[in-house]
């Protein structure tokens, strides 16, 4: 085993101070090719730095095809370079080995759509319901929801808009509801967050429910995504680890007919959400509530992105149109009204029963006319005005009553 060896195991731990993944990553792919080239760690270190050189290229080059270099050796070379350079090895010669091509993908990925997402839910049990809901609808990597080692992930305190009322059944105050992203789960080692939105929550809280059913008490220290009593108590540990959440996802994808890796639907976040940017969505935001790096705009644009809170939900909420499965056109939801009314209007007398049809039509046509015309004012020019007054109370020019009260009749259907 590499890690034996005392000078891999320090060149594993400081790659792992800044990412585990990385670490066990380059770990494996070093691994491998010192296992196809016949070499040990010290053997390969005794090389002269041309030997080395000869050597990486030849392991390029074998399985190379008319796209470029052999794929994935790309990555063996950083792992060599990282070894070499810990060692005080690294000489020009390794350094300057070509692996043109080796990113290239050399099949066409297909990305799934929401009618696959669909399928998985209704194929998933409702704890790995939410690992698809923070990775496809909140565009979380899944070592969020769980890390490498299994000893740390989401927690519901990191939802800082839910609560458990006096029966332990989640409650959201907010949707879609803040999730905030904390420093050690990051990739990039950056606090931020993201939303889940109305779907996700509905899935949240059966899962939590089905906990609570169980006899487990759940409050905001509790896992969001948690082992199963019997394997906390025998692994002595709450969180499920990265590795056995994807195995989880994947058996779902599988049993529909999906081959990808699970990872990819948070690139199905990432591109659906772009749909949104004709709508005025700022691109830069997709990008925070991923978790990416938002290069020099998001150190001016997103300096405080806390305060930006009120805007991001609003945004976020008419996003999620393009990722839930569970969204309605409005001409689906006018059609069924219209279906209702005309169903109840045989029992109506028409003869001097007026009153009992107006009162039919408001009770099944008013609510969603009026659904619908909140839906339309939330395109454009209300969300411009929200900005506006959250800019103005953010200088100081309305207070929180004033910023309130006009946010309300902004808002109001009536």
């Amino acid at each position: 085993m590499l890690l034996k060896d005392k000078d891999v195991k320090r060149w594993f731990d400081t790659i792992a101070l800044g990412s585990k993944a990385t670490a066990k990553n380059y770990l494996r792919m070093i691994g491998l090719f010192l296992e196809e080239t016949k070499l040990t760690p010290k053997s390969f270190l005794k090389l002269s730095g041309r030997g080395q050189a000869e050597i990486l290229q030849d392991y390029v080059l074998r399985g190379r095809d008319n796209l470029g270099a052999r794929a994935g050796s790309s990555v063996v070379k950083k792992a060599v370079v990282s070894w070499l350079k810990h060692m005080g090895k690294l000489t020009p010669a390794v350094r300057d080995v070509s692996v043109k091509g080796a990113h290239r993908t050399r099949s066409h990925q297909r990305l799934p759509t929401k009618d696959d997402l669909r399928r998985v839910f209704n194929v998933c049990d409702p704890k790995t319901r939410v690992a698809f809901c923070l990775v496809a609808l909140a565009g979380q990597r899944i070592e969020v929801v769980g890390n490498l080692e299994g000893d740390d992930g989401l927690k519901f305190r990191d939802l800082p808009e839910a609560r458990f009322d006096e029966k332990g059944q989640l409650i959201f105050d907010e949707n879609p509801t803040v999730v905030h992203v904390r420093p050690e789960l990051s990739k990039n080692g950056q606090p931020f967050f993201t939303f889940l939105p109305a779907e996700a929550c509905e899935y949240l809280k059966a899962y939590v429910a089905d906990r609570v059913s169980e006899g487990e008490k759940v409050t905001k220290d509790s896992a969001v995504f948690a082992l199963d009593p019997k394997q906390r108590t025998r692994y002595k540990k709450e969180h499920m680890s990265a590795t056995n959440i994807g195995d989880r996802m994947r058996v779902a994808m599988r049993a529909v007919g999906l081959t990808q890796r699970p990872y990819v639907f948070r690139k199905y976040f990432s591109q659906n959400s772009t749909r949104a940017v004709a709508e005025g969505l700022v691109p830069t935001w997709i990008e925070y509530w991923i978790g990416h790096d938002t290069g020099v705009p998001g150190v001016y644009n997103l300096a405080d992105a806390e305060q930006l809170i009120p805007e991001m939900r609003l945004w976020f909420d008419r996003t999620s149109k393009y990722l839930q499965t569970t969204v309605r056109e409005p001409k689906a939801t006018v059609k069924d009204a219209l279906n209702t009314l005309l169903e109840s209007a045989p029992t109506l007398e028409r003869e001097g029963q007026d009153e009992q049809e107006i009162e039919a039509i408001k009770k099944h046509f008013v609510p969603v006319v009026q659904s619908l015309v909140a839906q339309q004012r939330t395109n454009g020019s209300l969300a411009d005005e929200i900005q506006k007054l959250g800019n103005l109370f953010r200088e100081g020019l309305i207070d929180a009553d004033e910023f309130k009260a006009a946010k309300a009749r902004l808002l109001r259907t009536d």
